[in-house]
């Protein structure tokens, strides 16, 4: 492929991702920066732990989830159990029958006396969170912002052999001259913006597409082709919320000894099992947890994915994810993502630049070419 070509395919396939970009830049800004907004403000983020929590494993979790339960309407019932730093526990409550929260309790394990109480909380999060992953198209979404991601893997590519400076011009491809204007300013801030971020735009692109086809993924992985079902179907069992949650809880624990529970939900649709995360002995907060589901009725153990025994399809999967989400690398990694975010942009606006006054340049030559023919017929 030669080098104009190559120019020219990046050139197209960046203006007409730019808009797409733009959003799918500034909507993983908000979602990166959530967990330090959500630390500052000492409550849950919607995005995951920026340091890792006390272990409570010891707290008696009814009398835990009874006193969260004051702190709201009767009406409503548990559905996730949250530990936080400060051995703080966060409950969220939904409407019965349905799993989006209204309310989240969070409550001092070690007095147990509620901390504080959240209304709706996270539905900011969870909108932004659902442009960013499916552009609120649902699946149809999910597959064209996969499709994005594809997109975005061939612009970084193809990006590294077009920037490639010439011998002894290495410190003029990696920054931007003060005397620079117009279109060669647009130009080198397009390079040296680019090169700066290509390993992190690959990662994230590849990651991207990773999630955005999750059945071809698992599958290359070796997971299996559908999660475990509950053993007991809505009819066989009704289920209380309270007694589940805290057989979770204890389930989860004895399945993997020494490990600090996270998280653990109740299924959104009957006959789907119970999850719980789970940080194992020895693993930074960020890295991949270990994840044990559950019947929801009986607490049984289905499966425990444990990230110091999976394949190595399932850990590069894994990976993939927490580096996406910017957790893999602690509150650095999630930093860097940040700031990713804010550069991002810097790339699609630049090269629309570019095209508009390549666009401009030679609509004045045509029309200063087509005067002087003009002038040369008289």
């Amino acid at each position: 492929m030669t080098r104009s070509v190559l120019r020219r395919l990046h050139r197209w396939i960046g203006l007409t991702l730019a808009l797409p970009l733009i959003v799918q830049a500034a909507t993983g800004l908000i979602m990166a920066a959530d967990p330090f907004v959500a630390f500052i403000q000492g409550v849950p983020s919607a995005n995951g732990l920026l340091i890792e929590p006390d272990n409570v494993s010891g707290v008696d979790v009814a009398t835990i989830l009874t006193t969260a339960q004051a702190g709201v309407s009767s009406d409503l019932v548990p559905i996730r159990w949250r530990v936080e730093p400060d051995s703080i526990v966060a409950v969220d409550f939904a409407v019965p029958g349905h799993q989006q929260a209204v309310a989240e309790v969070g409550v001092d394990a070690l007095f147990t006396k509620v901390a504080w109480v959240r209304r709706n909380p996270d539905g900011f999060y969870h909108w932004v969170h659902s442009v960013h992953e499916t552009l609120l198209m649902g699946q149809q979404g999910r597959r064209l912002i996969g499709t994005i991601g594809i997109g975005l893997f061939l612009l970084g590519l193809s990006g590294i052999p077009l920037w490639w400076p010439r011998r002894g011009r290495w410190r003029a491809g990696l920054t931007v001259s003060r005397d620079a204007t117009g279109w060669g300013f647009q130009r080198a801030l397009h390079g040296a913006a680019g090169i700066w971020i290509v390993a992190l735009l690959l990662v994230q692109s590849i990651s991207g597409i990773a999630m955005a086809f999750p059945q071809t993924a698992r599958a290359i992985a070796g997971f299996p082709a559908t999660a475990p079902r509950g053993g007991h179907s809505a009819r066989e069992a009704t289920i209380d919320p309270i007694h589940a949650i805290a057989a979770g809880v204890a389930s989860a624990q004895a399945a993997m000894p020494g490990a600090t529970l996270l998280d653990l939900r109740l299924p959104a649709v009957p006959g789907r099992p119970m999850m719980a995360v789970l940080l194992p002995a020895g693993h930074w907060q960020g890295s991949p947890p270990a994840i044990v589901t559950m019947d929801p009725a009986t607490a049984r153990v289905l499966s425990v994915q444990n990230p110091e025994t999976n394949s190595l399809g399932v850990s590069v999967l894994n990976w993939l994810r927490a580096w996406h989400e910017g957790a893999a690398a602690g509150p650095v990694g999630r930093l860097l993502l940040c700031l990713f975010a804010l550069a991002l942009p810097l790339l699609p606006l630049t090269g629309t630049a570019m095209w508009i006054l390549r666009w401009r340049r030679r609509r004045h030559a045509s029309a200063a070419a087509g005067v002087a023919g003009v002038r040369v017929g008289e």
